[in-house]
């Protein structure tokens, strides 16, 4: 995550999806932001949906409101975290790409997700490949396989944002689900939007198909 995607159209896709799952499995979340520096570049300027109020805001109107009041020229993920308040516990640390921060960070995390059931983890990109190792230049930008196997250990279900590559959507998706289950041993539904995929491995499997009909329902 960068302050720069705050209130994009996948940040309201995101937000709306974590609303429904918190609510479905009945547990506290703690959002894990991943936050890495801005970098200059234009990425998180997909806010036009924001000027198609008519058809983009019957999704969830309240939440449409909130994100289009943000100050895009100063935006960041405490403007979110006023929006989501005392429903959500969040971890705003800056993370770097090197080992022993990185192992700070995480034990930070697990910390603070004591008292939550749901981890979101935010990454820029989603979930390691082969060619960023942990600890190498950009691996800030990845959630490695170990931990988000640590954070499973402490009980907790855990919600991935991951961008697509390019591959087939399809084929892509089916992978990184049986990678998932395979890796925590939980139920696992994934949802597609345009842009990106979120990633739900949860203990309450009995669930999933009540969390994909409210999300179909939504969007």
């Amino acid at each position: 995550m960068k302050n720069q995607y705050v209130g994009d159209v996948n940040d309201y896709k995101k937000y709306s999806l974590i609303e429904i799952v918190s609510e479905v499995l009945n547990e506290k979340v703690l959002v894990a932001w991943m936050l890495t520096k801005d970098d200059g570049k234009t990425d998180g300027n997909k806010l036009d949906y924001l000027k198609n109020a008519h058809n983009e805001r019957q999704f969830n109107p309240t939440l449409f409101d909130q994100l289009k009041a943000i100050d895009k020229n100063k935006r960041g993920v405490d403007d979110v975290e006023k929006i989501l308040g005392s429903k959500y516990s969040f971890h705003s640390e800056v993370l770097s790409d090197t080992k022993a921060d990185r192992e700070k960070y995480f034990e930070a995390v697990l910390k603070k997700a004591k008292e939550a059931g749901l981890v979101f983890f935010d990454p820029n990109n989603g979930i390691e490949v082969k060619s960023v190792k942990y600890g190498n230049k950009n691996s800030s930008k990845y959630l490695y396989w170990s931990e988000i196997q640590k954070t499973v250990e402490a009980g907790k279900d855990v919600l991935i944002y991951q961008h697509f590559p390019r591959e087939k959507h399809e084929t892509y998706i089916e992978r990184r689900k049986n990678e998932l289950h395979e890796k925590t041993n939980l139920d696992v539904l994934p949802i597609e939007t345009a842009n990106v995929l979120f990633l739900l491995a949860t203990k309450q499997g009995n669930k999933l198909s009540e969390i994909k009909n409210k999300w179909e329902e939504k969007f």
